[in-house]
Parts: structure tokens; C-alpha cells; sequence
């Protein structure tokens, strides 16, 4: 997991040919059985939105990205139901998560993370590998 959020934000710099430290990737959900949507900025500024099938194809996954993909969609799906309850929040059109990389500029190489917000405020920042209990190929 950590691989692929890598990917596809270094992917999306490339793409949208910007700094890869000013890649936000937006992602929410209307309700826990829609799809998660993708929205792409430069910092604050909207690029557009993107499909979860483009960022899989981004992150290289081209050949499996069926399978990646559900394996995306059911980790976002499991983040979005544990925060809603750990927040008391029913709507989680009321929560959304940011992926975004830092890049450590001794060792130059980016980390991802997810900042969790909850009715527009910041909640929580935690590393992708954290997330995922710190097996960096997740």
C-alpha cells in the first residue's frame, strides 16, 4: 500500500507537472456502498478528478488493476467505516481523507501520508506505513 501511494503521487506530479510535495489527493465517499471518489489538487487548487482505475494504472498496475483495485476500494471502505465509528459520525460524506507525500530531502525519498478530516477539520495525520501496521509492502 505504501508502494502505491507512492507511485501514484509521483505518478500525478509527473502528470500534472508539479512538485510531488504539492500533490493532494482528496478522497471521499457519498455513502459506504458508492464508490470512493478521487479528487487531485496542487496544494488547494482543484486539478480535476480522477478514477480509482487511473490511479491504479499510475501506480504501474496496469495488468492486475482489477484486482488492485478492489483490494483499494475494500481498504478505503474499512478506513472510512472505522473512522465514522471512532467519530460517532453516521454521514460519512462528512469525512474524508488526504493523501499526501512528504519528502524527506537528506534521504530524498517520499513518504505518504493520510490526514483524516472531519466535518472540514483536520482530525489526524498518520504515515500510510503506520496505517497499515508498518509493513511498508501493504
Amino acid at each position: 500500500m505504501v508502494n502505491v501511494c507512492k507511485k501514484v503521487l509521483e505518478g500525478l506530479s509527473i502528470r500534472a507537472k508539479i512538485q510531488v510535495s504539492h500533490v493532494n489527493i482528496r478522497i471521499h465517499m457519498e455513502n459506504m456502498i458508492a464508490k470512493p471518489v478521487f479528487r487531485v489538487y496542487e496544494k488547494s487548487d482543484f486539478i480535476q478528478q480522477i478514477e480509482l482505475n487511473e490511479l491504479i494504472n499510475l501506480a504501474g498496475g496496469k495488468g492486475l488493476g482489477f484486482i488492485v483495485g478492489i483490494h483499494v476500494r475494500n481498504t478505503i471502505k474499512s478506513i472510512f467505516t472505522e473512522l465514522c465509528k471512532r467519530l460517532n459520525e453516521d454521514d460519512p460524506s462528512e469525512v474524508f481523507l488526504l493523501l499526501f507525500g512528504k519528502e524527506d530531502k537528506e534521504e530524498k525519498k517520499l513518504e505518504p501520508f493520510f490526514a483524516f478530516y472531519n466535518k472540514g477539520q483536520k482530525i489526524d495525520v498518520i504515515s500510510v506505513a503506520e496505517l497499515v501496521g508498518g509493513n511498508i509492502n501493504t
